[in-house]
């Protein structure tokens, strides 16, 4: 899959019935604090927004509602939570507590947070992982749990009749990509289009050719060279084995990908961001 772990869910029928019951079940317990909240309600397809990290307690949701009335006014609004902590921990390993990126201070911490007992089970290479802080560190952790929020998401969004729009920045692109998978195993279409903004999941072709069966109008790829963020966490959460999608493209008919380096300079920039970069994306028919 696109960077990914081995997470299973339910496929087809069983998806949004008695066995996707089950298997959300099972990862609900899993997963801290998931829920969904409807910020507000008005008519049109259901706009869910999905954070990755997070740089302040995730009940304050003013950067993406700020963005949401300038480009989905009138539509309702779902705001996905989940492992709130994990992704508060991040936000500030990322920010260094300086309110800038410092990517060689949140390195520096990740690899604080491997333990040996955690290297012991990637034998030869414990050590090396160790070092690098991925055995055990919270950004691998989370790459894992946002697999396993897009289960849930997909599962409760099958569940309905209704038609979606989703936007996720970071690990929760990631949360989307999972979500698509999952869905496209279903006959009815329940998402409309897909914004990924720095997108923290790989960009395997086959495995978004599947995603883009879930969707029946555009997946949309923010990205941006300035993102040093997936450069280099993901880039070892992934033990060097994935290609993020915010930075790289996803080169599948029906996925859009735009380029917006030259207004996004780091990895907390895009949500603050995306009623610029989503305007000036006419993104039915041209790339920008």
């Amino acid at each position: 899959m696109a960077g990914g772990a081995a997470v299973v869910g339910a496929v087809g029928a069983g998806l949004g019935g008695y066995l996707g019951g089950v298997v959300s079940n099972s990862y609900y317990g899993d997963i801290q604090d998931f829920g969904i909240s409807k910020i507000k309600g008005r008519k049109g397809p259901g706009v869910i927004f999905i954070n990755g990290f997070l740089t302040q307690k995730d009940k304050n949701t003013s950067n993406w509602e700020k963005q949401l009335r300038l480009t989905y006014p009138d539509n309702p609004w779902y705001y996905v939570t989940w492992e709130s902590k994990r992704l508060l921990d991040l936000g500030k390993s990322i920010l260094g507590g300086t309110g800038k990126e410092g990517i060689r201070v949140a390195l520096q911490q990740l690899a604080k947070k491997a333990t040996k007992e955690g290297a012991k089970k990637f034998g030869p290479l414990g050590p090396i992982l160790t070092g690098f802080g991925i055995a055990t560190n919270p950004w691998s952790v989370a790459l894992v749990k946002a697999e396993q929020t897009g289960v849930l998401l997909a599962d409760i969004i099958a569940r309905t009749d209704d038609e979606y729009i989703l936007c996720g920045h970071s690990l929760g692109a990631r949360v989307i990509y999972r979500t698509l998978d999952s869905l496209s195993t279903k006959k009815h279409q329940y998402i409309l289009d897909a914004h990924l903004l720095g997108g923290a999941v790989g960009s395997e072709k086959k495995s978004w050719k599947k995603a883009k069966i879930a969707v029946s109008g555009s997946i949309v790829n923010y990205r941006s060279d300035n993102d040093y963020v997936l450069a280099t966490m993901y880039k070892l959460g992934t033990f060097f084995l994935s290609n993020p999608i915010g930075r790289d493209r996803i080169d599948v008919a029906g996925i859009i990908n735009v380029n917006v380096s030259s207004r996004v300079n780091g990895h907390t920039e895009y949500v603050n961001k995306f009623a610029v970069i989503h305007k000036k994306t006419t993104w039915r028919n041209k790339l920008w």
